[in-house]
């Protein structure tokens, strides 16, 4: 399947070539009091969608499909043992149904697990997401034909004479990559949170899991619950149209 599918059919999909990286470090902390409930998705969804268009230049801001994506595959402990990243590029990409191979500390697998498998049952379950999101910068939430007009100006293979829709250039220009990011999904105690997202622009996309462990203020203190992204090494992989 094309990568440009992942933000339109919201289907299963296989990366052609693999990468482990770690995630860019250009994340906007956010308060977890500025939005409804700490457990809300948009709490997550607000903190990781800055890490996931980490351009900082001057765009005009972000673009997000306003559906969730559904994962391509799910994380899972690596069962070869310690390999390096390009090792683990490699058999990412003769294995690509072995999943997102991560590097989980031993304290958390066991709620790693327990959010695997609430993946794996809430693996089709989708959602619309509103104009809840508090980011540092605007963004738009782009419905399935927009995303269409979008990725309808750098085709695969442009006939003769093609030359873009002038409308849809100055409807998009400027803006960062588009990013879709599927539902959060939760150990039982919900002190661990996974998030699947993909991102791209013309020419290509990354996508991976990301992980979120929720911190409890001491009693008395006054402090919010807050979620902590983590940099677990965890695969991104990457495919290029």
């Amino acid at each position: 399947m094309n990568r440009r599918r992942f933000c339109l059919s919201f289907a299963a999909s296989v990366a052609s070539a693999a990468t482990a990286k770690g995630i860019p470090q250009c994340a906007h902390a956010l308060p977890s009091k500025s939005l409804e409930n700490s457990s809300s998705p948009y709490v997550l969804w607000s903190q990781l969608i800055p890490v996931l268009q980490c351009k900082c230049a001057h765009d005009r801001g972000y673009m997000i499909a306003e559906n969730t994506a559904v994962p391509d595959s799910l994380p899972a402990l690596p069962t070869a043992g310690i390999m390096t990243p390009i090792q683990r590029a490699m058999e990412a990409a003769r294995h690509p149904e072995a999943g997102y191979w991560t590097e989980v500390p031993a304290e958390w697998q066991p709620q790693f697990a327990e959010a695997v498998d609430e993946a794996k049952r809430r693996h089709d379950e989708t959602a619309t997401l509103e104009r809840r999101l508090i980011l540092p910068k605007r963004y738009r939430l782009l419905s399935k034909d927009e995303i269409s007009a979008y990725y309808a100006l750098s085709p695969h293979v442009a006939p003769a004479g093609w030359r873009p829709d002038p409308k849809a250039v100055r409807e998009y220009k400027g803006w960062n990559d588009l990013s879709c990011v599927s539902v959060p999904y939760y150990d039982i105690s919900r002190k661990l949170a996974m998030i699947w997202a993909s991102t791209g622009g013309a020419g290509c996309s990354t996508s991976g899991w990301h992980f979120f462990t929720r911190s409890e203020p001491q009693a008395g203190s006054g402090a919010e619950v807050g979620w902590a992204l983590q940099k677990w090494n965890t695969m991104q992989r990457e495919e290029c149209a």
